[in-house]
């Protein structure tokens, strides 16, 4: 059952996340919830573009200058995004126990990732000819320590979420540790990798010290909502516009954290009909595609070069992303209708009805 957000605490999010996001056209209540995943929508998308983008780019050698300005404004906010809207749920979900939290991220973040990780892992192997950064055994066997392609934010998500649990209920001693353990891994020449993760704790405590105020801004007027993300827009524009880049860490957390939250505001624009419908299906299903989308692009991107050798980038980019896109959705679709959400890693899957008739239609 779907609770409203004003009869639960402001900082209280998680049923953004829990609840089934079908057809039907959300109310005004209901849409204070949907703009979680909406956003995750939104932000799937980014990814799968920003990633078609730089297939193309790694395996071309060049791009046009349009491409590579959409590749930059991208990338400085696409996974900040995540690692906020993950921090936006995490005191609620901290809150119900600490040994339900770690069966859950084991079953959500840390299964998938093994699961993943070695099933792409092996089909780059078996396709190492046609893909841009070929796996070797080697790799597979360090999956545990050292993170291969997209799944690095499995891999830190599941990391960081791990240090919230054992710094869990200090509040203010996660913030601190915000603000200081990014800065570890510069104190080794080659640090190992789940120390490189701690450079996203920031985005993670971002969101979880934003909710409380999102729960609140969700709720208000249409109108005060566009005036927020139009300012956070602008504002994001200014910083990357006059930025140095991501290299700078200054640059890193400012234009990632305003980027993140602008498409936050902007997501909770989205209330109603087909739009909000269609985002949120997809950030209910980001997991299918997060962890397929490389290797349908991928695949499509050397069809494409073996049978159509002097396609533009641009019709390159545009079927590459589609790919990413559709070929994902349409899985996630049919484990769903399946039931084996669980068991592929991605999701979970709704308890069936009762057999009850009376209970079957109340439900």
């Amino acid at each position: 059952m779907q609770t409203s957000a004003s009869s639960q605490p402001a900082h209280d999010l998680s049923a953004a996340t829990e609840q089934p996001l079908g057809g039907g056209r959300p109310g005004r209540e209901k849409s204070r919830l949907l703009w979680a995943d909406v956003a995750r929508g939104i932000g799937i998308i980014l990814v799968v573009y920003a990633h078609a983008i730089r297939g193309l780019v790694q395996h071309q050698g060049a791009a046009p200058g349009w491409a590579l300005w959409q590749d930059r404004v991208i990338y400085t906010f696409h996974m900040p995004l995540f690692f906020v809207l993950a921090g936006l749920f995490l005191w609620p979900s901290l809150e119900r126990g600490r040994k339900a939290f770690l069966k859950d991220r084991s079953l959500t973040v840390l299964y998938p990732y093994f699961l993943w990780s070695l099933a792409i892992g092996v089909l780059q192997m078996i396709a190492r000819p046609f893909v841009n950064s070929p796996v070797s055994s080697a790799d597979l066997v360090a999956i545990p320590w050292w993170p291969i392609e997209q799944f690095w934010f499995l891999y830190a998500l599941f990391t960081l979420q791990i240090i919230a649990l054992l710094i869990f209920p200090r509040r203010l001693l996660l913030v601190a540790a915000a603000i200081v353990l990014p800065f570890v891994p510069t104190l080794f020449a080659s640090a190992p990798y789940v120390l490189v993760t701690l450079t996203w704790l920031p985005f993670l405590v971002l969101g979880l010290l934003l909710s409380p105020a999102l729960g609140k801004v969700a709720g208000a007027g249409r109108s005060r909502i566009a005036l927020l993300a139009a300012a956070g827009w602008l504002l994001f524009a200014g910083v990357v516009a006059l930025g140095p880049g991501v290299e700078d860490p200054m640059f890193f957390y400012a234009a990632g954290s305003i980027g993140a939250a602008a498409t936050l505001l902007s997501a909770m624009l989205v209330r109603e009909g087909r739009a909000a419908t269609g985002l949120a299906w997809l950030g209910a299903g980001s997991m299918a595609i997060f962890v397929m989308h490389s290797a349908a692009s991928a695949g499509i991107r050397a069809l494409i070069g073996m049978a159509w050798p002097g396609t533009s980038f641009a019709v390159q980019l545009l079927a590459t992303f589609a790919a990413g896109m559709l070929f994902p959705a349409l899985v996630y679709w049919q484990a769903k209708r399946l039931g084996v959400l669980t068991w592929l890693g991605l999701g979970r899957d709704r308890p069936r009805a009762s057999a009850t008739p009376a209970k079957a239609v109340l439900a």
